[in-house]
């Protein structure tokens, strides 16, 4: 089985910004997926996944177990139902510069960008706006059903890992490849 992904995209200005993390625009959510081996179809598939979708795909594919709590879908099943996808970010920027936490929340047709603790969100139609650069969500009847599916999504999540302490090197390895 080979896949080929990446973790991130680039920014190079679209949005005012250089490199990856200050925001969740989508040149910096949209990344290749390739999957290719025995027993799995060939084509092109529309349906925006997630990172979290390889793991259940590749035990499908390896017959291996999972557990139940195991989040994400198997790719390579018929993708039917929820196309909605959500991204975060801990490092986005925010008013003044500062450092804030950032969801999106992704339709088929909507971005919504939020930053929960300030309450700001912006609103793209990708259909008519695919770089994300015109702001709908002060005069689309769309913001406030997707900012309540934002909201039940959040509500519903399971709360984060707890993560015991790390190696003390990981943290000095993790800044020098410009991630800490």
């Amino acid at each position: 089985i080979i896949i080929v992904t990446a973790d991130h995209g680039e920014e190079f200005q679209e949005h005012g910004f250089l490199k990856h993390g200050q925001s969740l625009h989508t040149e910096l959510v949209r990344v290749p997926l390739l999957v290719a081996g025995p027993g799995i179809p060939t084509g092109r598939r529309p349906q925006q996944v997630q990172g979290i979708d390889l793991y259940p795909t590749l035990a499908q594919l390896l017959d291996f177990p999972t557990h139940a709590a195991i989040r994400g879908r198997d790719l390579v099943a018929p993708l039917d139902g929820d196309a909605t996808v959500i991204s975060e970010t801990a490092h986005a920027v925010g008013d003044g510069g500062a450092t804030v936490d950032s969801i999106a929340l992704r339709t088929p047709e909507w971005t919504l960008l939020a930053h929960p603790a300030s309450h700001r969100y912006a609103l793209f139609h990708r259909p008519d706006d695919p770089q994300e650069h015109h702001d709908r969500f002060a005069t689309d009847a769309a913001a406030a059903p997707l900012v309540a599916e934002l909201d039940h999504r959040l509500a519903a999540a399971p709360p984060a890992p707890h993560f015991a302490a790390v190696a003390s090197d990981v943290h000095e390895r993790l800044r020098t490849l410009g991630y800490a």
